[in-house]
């Protein structure tokens, strides 16, 4: 689903929506789990490090999965650009919409989104 490329009607839009939606399933998967055994957080974490490169220690790693466990799916929200794709002097390019532009705004200072989205 997230690595399709024939059924994606706004082809990279899409896929990167899609790849948003199975992060959130993975997560709300992972916390069904977890909170059934509290053990299964480590196969959960031990599946992320042999599936993942990560430039962080082990150890800081294993840190950031414990803490992503305490995220709620429902407050994640997948926000993928309203935009089309153009042509200029300089090759493709994405040409984004008021509303997506106000998104890449509102997140670049901290990563976090606001009321503007």
């Amino acid at each position: 689903m997230s690595r399709n490329r024939k059924d994606a009607p706004r082809g990279d839009f899409s896929r990167s929506e899609n790849q948003g939606l199975v992060m959130i399933g993975a997560l709300t998967k992972a916390r069904q789990l977890a909170a059934k055994d509290p053990s299964r957080t480590l196969d959960f974490l031990r599946s992320i490090f042999a599936n993942v490169k990560m430039n962080i220690p082990l150890v800081e790693g294993f840190r950031l999965g414990l803490v992503v466990l305490q995220i709620n799916p429902k407050d994640v929200t997948n926000v993928v650009p309203n935009a089309d794709t153009g042509n200029t002097s300089a090759g493709s390019s994405v040409i984004l919409d008021e509303r997506s532009y106000r998104v890449y705004r509102d997140i670049a200072d901290d990563g976090v989104l606001g009321s503007t989205g």
